[in-house]
């Protein structure tokens, strides 16, 4: 019903409800747990597969650039931080543990980033631009925006602009997508989201943190 990228968000929320407190230990433990239980219905994809070899193993996270670890980040708004590089670390971190590609943990830190602008009051394009201004870090993920700012003035349909960006789940895809739809329909979270849909692809993905970002 959730689709593994939300089961993964759950996970985490469940870690941080237990403790109050984002442990990474206890979400390191909490998703093999999860998934190789036989009465657990979900989709085990490669990446989860691979990340849970991975942490039982004790190597080094998947090197999946899926943007599954940036999209599962809403529960750690839940808790109170010392300050934002807290909440931040916190997101890199958890991505990180799972998804190892760089533009998915810089991912992760830009929506964090934006989201925080957000309910400081800022409209959902000032933060988007402002956080890609913030942050001369970003690498890929400035032209990816950039493609998006273009795509959302476009006259073309979501769904086109979202097939030309790209409908997999993996980052170089998912992140100008998800942009492009925040720009485009800025008041409009319901529009977006239902355009989201009906592209098709790795929309489960994109709509978890078009939902974080609109909520």
């Amino acid at each position: 019903d959730l689709t593994h990228y939300g089961d993964q968000t759950l996970v985490l929320l469940r870690s941080i409800a237990e403790t109050g407190a984002s442990d990474l230990v206890r979400f390191a433990n909490a998703g093999p747990a999860l998934w190789e239980n036989p009465a657990t219905r979900s989709y085990r994809d490669g990446a989860t597969k691979a990340t849970v070899a991975h942490l039982r193993s004790g190597a080094a996270a998947s090197t999946s650039d899926e943007i599954a670890g940036a999209a599962r980040i809403a529960p750690l708004f839940l808790l109170k931080w010392e300050n934002d590089d807290a909440l931040v670390t916190a997101a890199r971190a958890q991505t990180a543990l799972t998804h190892g590609g760089h533009a998915t943990i810089e991912a992760a830190e830009f929506f964090a980033r934006v989201v925080l602008a957000a309910r400081r009051g800022d409209d959902i394009r000032s933060a988007l631009v402002k956080t890609m201004k913030l942050d001369d870090r970003q690498g890929l993920l400035g032209d990816w925006f950039d493609n998006a700012v273009e795509s959302a003035a476009s006259a073309e349909s979501d769904a086109a602009e979202l097939h030309r960006h790209g409908l997999s789940c993996h980052t170089e895809d998912a992140f100008p997508g998800v942009c492009h739809l925040l720009l485009r329909h800025p008041q409009d979270p319901a529009t977006g989201l239902l355009a989201n849909a009906c592209a098709g692809g790795g929309s489960a993905a994109r709509g978890a943190i078009l939902g974080l970002l609109s909520g």
